[in-house]
């Protein structure tokens, strides 16, 4: 692998979800037009909830993190494990 794509999702409210949900959407379907451009997508999820069914084919691993974490530690956390 060569090219990883490695993006946070935290939704900062507990509610108002269905105002989230068409930024993904959105993230995804670009994701999915540019797929031949990078090797993996990895997405880093502390509250947003991603399942495999909203990536609707794409190649991605969702890495779920503790919501308490910043950024710079939710990174911290999963870089390890990006190859």
């Amino acid at each position: 692998m060569t090219k990883a794509i490695v993006v946070a999702w935290h939704k900062y409210t507990p509610f108002g979800g269905e105002f989230y949900e068409p930024i993904l959407d959105f993230f995804l379907t670009q994701m999915k037009k540019y797929a031949n451009e990078y090797d993996m997508l990895y997405l880093v999820d502390s509250t947003w909830g991603i399942t495999t069914d909203k990536l609707d084919g794409l190649e991605a691993n969702i890495c779920p993190v503790d919501p308490h974490l910043r950024y710079y530690d939710a990174y911290k956390e999963v870089l390890p494990r990006i190859k």
